[in-house]
């Protein structure tokens, strides 16, 4: 019979161990490429509910990149612990696996939600920043000097700047009057309204369909005014109410809106 020596031994053992590495990196390549492809999938979802739950700051979600080195097996390196990294990897692949369907059910209601709220004039209407320089309520007339109720918010930004439609609806009215002067009405669900005055060009037309955050005209300073800004109303039915009731102020930004 054939007996094999202490250097066959050895040589099978290597073989052995050269064999196993190669399993572990087919393994180990083909659970990298499920992760990966599932890490961006979950990227894309968690992005997505960003944006849907922090509207005007879909550009603000960063993320967190991951990764590491392919391991690699040198003479002596140990198998066994990079198995154990291995089975953590799969563990991870499949917490994120099993979160998808309730991140996307979340994203699903989020959306439902966020489908009622389009007719509620909640965007703010100054393309970039701007800052209130009237409140709504009772006021000095900055031209008259007589003590009066101002109807809605004074906002003020660069000249030009675009004018956003603060919630979905339908142009009611595109008209100039001397108060006003340049002015569009848009009428939204719920029975509520919004009017944007003194502004410089208009985009939109009587009866056009409009979307939460569509540019409708820029700022300017036509009709009766001190300076350039934006007249911005909230109307509930008749009557004007508080724009600021409304309004969602994303908290990075917070400070630009107010002076």
């Amino acid at each position: 019979s054939t007996q094999m020596t202490y250097s066959d031994v050895q040589m099978s053992r290597k073989d052995l161990k050269i064999v196993s590495s190669e399993m572990f990196m087919n393994d180990f390549r083909e659970i990298m490429l499920e992760f990966n492809k599932e890490k961006d999938n979950f990227k894309v979802l968690v992005g997505n509910l960003w944006a849907l739950a922090n509207p005007g700051m879909e550009n603000a979600f960063v993320s967190t990149a991951i990764g590491g080195n392919t391991p690699s097996f040198s003479e002596g390196a140990a198998i066994p612990d990079s198995l154990k990294e291995l089975n953590d990897l799969k563990s991870l692949f499949t917490i994120l696996k099993n979160s998808e369907a309730p991140l996307r059910s979340i994203i699903t209601n989020v959306e439902q939600q966020n489908k009622l709220f389009e007719g509620i004039p909640r965007l703010w209407p100054l393309e970039g920043a701007g800052y209130i320089t009237f409140n709504f309520g009772p006021q000095i007339h900055p031209i008259f000097g007589y003590w009066y109720i101002h109807s809605g918010l004074d906002l003020v930004y660069a000249y030009g700047a675009n004018i956003l439609a603060t919630a979905s609806g339908k142009v009611l009215r595109v008209f100039y009057d001397s108060g006003y002067g340049n002015h569009v009405l848009i009428g939204h669900k719920y029975g509520f309204s919004t009017l944007y005055a003194h502004l410089d060009s208009v985009f939109v037309q009587k009866g056009q369909e409009i979307k939460a955050g569509e540019i409708i005209g820029t700022l300017g300073s036509s009709g009766l005014v001190t300076g350039a800004h934006l007249h911005y109303e909230v109307r509930l039915g008749n009557q004007e109410v508080d724009p600021q009731s409304f309004i969602i102020k994303p908290e990075t930004e917070a400070a630009q809106y107010s002076k």
